[in-house]
């Protein structure tokens, strides 16, 4: 399943929020978490189905915004 971040901070590095987003998820124990890349000006990571409120959760936490399909 895929998950779309968006940079808090307009300078921020889609890749290095795909990066920050997967260290947080991982923090909070969703393994599956891996970087998918980038569409238009998101970073997306990938994750397994069954971890997507988790995922949600863990990042709100952080203060990263996200999204999912």
């Amino acid at each position: 399943m895929r998950i779309f971040v968006q940079p808090p901070n307009p300078g921020e590095s889609p890749d290095g929020l795909a990066l920050r987003a997967c260290d947080v998820l991982r923090q909070s124990l969703v393994f599956s978490a891996r970087p998918g890349g980038i569409i238009g000006d998101c970073a997306v990571v990938l994750i397994e189905p069954l971890e997507l409120a988790e995922a949600m959760t863990a990042l709100e936490k952080a203060g990263i915004r996200a999204s999912s399909d």
